[in-house]
């Protein structure tokens, strides 16, 4: 009979994204917080000034800005076209664009530090007040709220603590890409806090899965029995892509990276 037609192979991977076209001294083609690219000044709380933004910059999939306003205890959200002089389509922790308190409470963000976005989900870094604040959905308009809370019983405790679930100053906040777990630089702590779930909606206070840095969750010395691959020393900025990390050393000067062909969380 005659030949059968050979079986279609599999789609073609798609080409990859060209990189950027970046080059030494290359100018930046968008600001915010200023109205031009010349200006530096912080000026009074609005819906355009930022003072002393620090952290990461969190991007959503529609291209929102969220910037963690520490100075004025907030999070700023612009649009994916926002540029000099633009205004912020949302403001986080504050009751109005003209407020910079940094009040302890549910819906607060006192001294936003740091923002991360997966999946949906969003966590923001309050080191002032020793907690991590979680959205299980990107907030789209006021009032939006928190869901759950990572270091502390009640949204408006701010108790740093050594041991068990508390957390010192942490800096910086990941989630895995597929919004399941969170990794938590402990900065006062002196460790990574590892959580194998983002907390349901409701949960305050989540146990940890595993620290990096110290031996057990109820040690916080820097270095631990000297500098070595497993002591870390002010860790303030954590990235993971679900199978490696990488973790900004402060205190001691370096970056340190676990990579594992298995999953890091999966290690016990």
């Amino acid at each position: 009979g005659p030949a059968r037609a050979p079986a279609p192979g599999p789609a073609p991977a798609p080409a990859p994204e060209p990189a950027p076209d970046f080059r030494n001294f290359q100018a930046a083609s968008s600001v915010l917080g200023q109205a031009n690219f010349t200006s530096g000044s912080s000026g009074p709380a609005n819906e355009k000034n930022l003072l002393g933004p620090r952290g990461a910059v969190a991007v959503s999939p529609l291209g929102r800005r969220f910037v963690p306003d520490a100075g004025h205890s907030r999070v700023l959200v612009f649009s994916s076209t926002a540029g000099a002089g633009s205004s912020a389509d949302l403001v986080l922790g504050q009751p109005n664009p003209n407020t910079g308190g940094a009040d302890v409470d549910l819906g607060t963000h006192p001294e936003a530090a740091h923002v991360a976005i997966a999946a949906g989900r969003m966590a923001i870094a309050e080191p002032s007040a020793h907690r991590v604040s979680l959205y299980h959905t990107l907030p789209a308009a006021v009032p939006n709220q928190p869901t759950s809370l990572i270091g502390q019983d009640s949204f408006t405790s701010a108790v740093a603590g050594c041991f068990g679930r508390r957390l010192n100053s942490p800096e910086s906040v990941a989630i895995t890409p597929d919004g399941s777990k969170l990794v938590v630089a402990d900065t006062g702590n002196h460790r990574v806090n590892i959580y194998d779930q983002f907390p349901p909606s409701g949960e305050l206070f989540p146990a940890l899965f595993m620290v990096l840095g110290q031996t057990s969750n109820l040690l916080c010395e820097p270095n631990r029995h000297g500098a070595s691959a497993s002591t870390l020393n002010q860790p303030t900025g954590v990235w993971t892509n679900g199978t490696r990390l990488v973790v900004a050393d402060t205190g001691n000067n370096r970056v340190l990276i676990w990579n594992s062909r298995a999953s890091f969380f999966n290690m016990r």
